[in-house]
């Protein structure tokens, strides 16, 4: 069975393992970002969630309060273990934490790179709307957009 969990302490230091493991093929992470303080921050903030089957990490999203007001949790350092990838785990993973966030926030948000035009069509498909180019707090070379979705409460 496949479920959503929040990470314990425990778990950072294999969700930053893999998450080592992915940078060697997702390009626009590097040596700097994201790192262990990087989910240790999201950890005690909102929090760092794993999707897991059979006992296995398939992926993992971390979640922090947004910019845009207390109805909003902002989601970033997103990932799916290589080998789960291309299977619908990552439609799977979004789809779990609004499930997780729908009667604690009214919308979810996050940056995306510019410089990753395959993403923009993938979260639109997840219903997402791209706000455009945005303002980010972190210094950069380079723009990103800012993506929103409100989230059905019950």
């Amino acid at each position: 069975m496949i479920k959503l969990k929040k990470a314990s302490l425990e778990e950072l230091d294999i969700i930053n393992s893999l998450c080592e493991e992915a940078k060697k093929d997702y390009k626009l992470w590097d040596s700097e970002y994201p790192t262990y303080e990087d989910f240790l921050s999201c950890f005690e903030d909102v929090g760092v969630y794993i999707l897991v089957g059979d006992s296995e990490i398939i992926g993992s999203i971390s979640a922090e309060a947004s910019d845009a007001g207390d109805n909003y949790v902002s989601l970033s350092k997103f990932f799916i273990v290589k080998k789960y990838k291309r299977q619908g785990y990552g439609r799977l993973l979004f789809k779990l934490i609004e499930e997780e966030f729908k009667n604690k926030y009214e919308y979810i948000d996050f940056y995306v790179d510019e410089r990753h035009p395959f993403a923009f069509k993938m979260y639109e498909s997840f219903g997402y709307t791209d706000l455009g180019r945005a303002s980010v707090s972190w210094e950069s070379d380079y723009y990103y957009h800012r993506f929103i979705k409100r989230i059905e409460n019950d």
